[in-house]
């Protein structure tokens, strides 16, 4: 994991298409209901699981064949940002989890996990996005999770490669979603030195062998993917400190990914973005 990393593809792998999202203030509950196969199941989306559900869908609206064919084909690759949790619900939990002032394991056990929506817990679980994707969308192929940060995401693209390569699957959906405006979120962010504007996001991509690139297509002229590679070093408190940046900046988390895409749009992209370096 923390060792370069290299591929040389047997099969040509193609960019078909890419999308990014970032709501704005709670844009994301009501545009996720037209997705949904009931609207009562909206109440157990946490706002990771909409963000997913809407950046996937505005990727797949921009398909114009045969939608039911291409999610029989395809498979899931996905990084999801840190473990969200809402701080009215993390207070009440660690209220009712106290003894005579501190914490005790058997006030939790007994009180702490019955003072808070049973639904928490699953909407805190790092695999619901995914779940939801293929849930909505009868996604039927191979599954891949991981978690935050650059570095995981460029992990899911190399999954998404070698089934492709492999031939387990025709189509890959590699996608980011990160639930960063957050009361656990930012106090973890506040702590590594990250002086940035952390911003709620969501980006999805689509990655296809070259012998399908002229049955379907979401732009004219597919991007080819040479090489990949991973440079990865993990971060060393004892190295580099907690220093706080004086620089602010949006942040995306893994979705970064997705938002250069966005602001580049040519097929530099896949150049700049095939190596990182992560600090």
């Amino acid at each position: 994991m923390d060792k370069a990393f290299k591929n040389e593809f047997a099969t040509s792998i193609n960019l078909l298409g890419a999308s990014f999202y970032a709501p704005i203030n709670e844009q994301d509950q009501s545009e996720v209901l037209p997705y949904l196969k009931q609207a009562k199941l909206k109440k157990f989306l946490s706002k990771q699981d909409r963000l997913a559900i809407i950046g996937f869908a505005n990727l797949l609206n921009q398909f114009k064949g045969d939608r039911e064919n291409l999610l029989k084909k395809s498979g899931l690759y996905l990084c999801v940002g840190y473990i969200p949790f809402e701080e009215n619900t993390i207070r009440s939990l660690a209220k009712a989890s106290q003894a005579e002032g501190a914490f005790s394991m058997d006030a939790f056990s007994s009180n702490g996990i019955s003072s808070i929506n049973p639904l928490t817990t699953f909407k805190c679980l790092p695999n619901m996005p995914a779940y939801h994707i293929t849930s909505t969308f009868d996604l039927q192929g191979t599954s891949f999770t991981t978690y935050p940060g650059t570095g995981q995401l460029y992990q899911a693209i190399e999954m998404a490669m070698l089934d492709l390569e492999m031939n387990k699957i025709d189509y890959a959906f590699v996608g980011a979603v990160c639930d960063q405006d957050n009361f656990l979120v930012k106090s973890f962010h506040n702590r590594i030195n990250q002086n940035c504007k952390l911003i709620d996001a969501a980006g999805f991509c689509c990655l296809t062998n070259q012998k399908l690139i002229n049955e379907h297509s979401w732009v004219e002229t597919p991007w080819e993917l040479k090489n990949f590679q991973i440079a990865y070093q993990s971060i060393d408190p004892l190295d580099t400190g907690y220093h706080k940046s004086s620089d602010t900046q949006n942040h995306y988390g893994s979705a970064d990914f997705f938002y250069t895409y966005q602001i580049n749009q040519s097929k530099d992209f896949f150049e700049i973005q095939r190596s990182v370096e992560m600090r």
